[in-house]
């Protein structure tokens, strides 16, 4: 309801713009890791997700919080994105991509943002199906068989942790993402 919305804190849709010549992901593993690295974001800035959709070539997230939270979710996003195409020798990708940002200002336009997020891969290419995309919140939201395995990612060591981060640098990872 719209007293609901009213009694939630400030919300935000952020978007970077699409890639004129290139592409983020060039593997599903990769954008396995674009969603580890939403996870992370979100558990070190203390906002709150709502929605997400990952392009190929841009990204869309529905956030809620503080507006220099929600900022600092995007800046740590880049920023783990950023090391991991460095690694891979694609360091230019994240270097100049910056992101907009809508204040959502009532209930409606709560619902219109969300809608544009989770559609936004069948908007582009409508061979996909919005409720099956897994590079969006639609299918975390509408998939009946959705299941976790439970394992926390704080519980993983060595080998384990290095893949789940696509990194040697994460010392300690938040125990509430699984």
């Amino acid at each position: 309801s719209e007293m609901a919305f009213m009694r939630m804190p400030s919300s935000f849709h952020l978007y970077t713009k699409p890639l004129e010549s290139d592409i983020y992901f060039n593997a599903d593993n990769e954008r396995i890791l674009a969603v580890n690295y939403i996870a992370i974001s979100v558990m070190e800035t203390g906002c709150k997700l709502l929605a997400y959709a990952i392009m190929s070539n841009h990204f869309h997230f529905i956030l809620s919080g503080p507006k220099d939270m929600c900022i600092s979710f995007y800046e740590r996003f880049k920023q783990l994105m950023d090391n991991y195409f460095a690694h891979h020798n694609r360091g230019h990708l994240m270097s100049s991509v910056t992101c907009g940002i809508t204040s959502i200002e009532n209930l409606k336009q709560m619902q219109t943002e969300i809608a544009y997020v989770v559609r936004n891969a069948f908007v582009v290419r409508p061979e996909v199906n919005v409720f099956a995309d897994p590079w969006s919140t639609a299918y975390l939201y509408f998939n009946p068989f959705l299941s976790k395995e439970g394992v926390s990612a704080s519980t993983l060591k060595g080998r384990a942790l290095r893949t789940f981060t696509c990194s040697r640098i994460m010392e300690k990872v938040d125990p509430r993402i699984y």
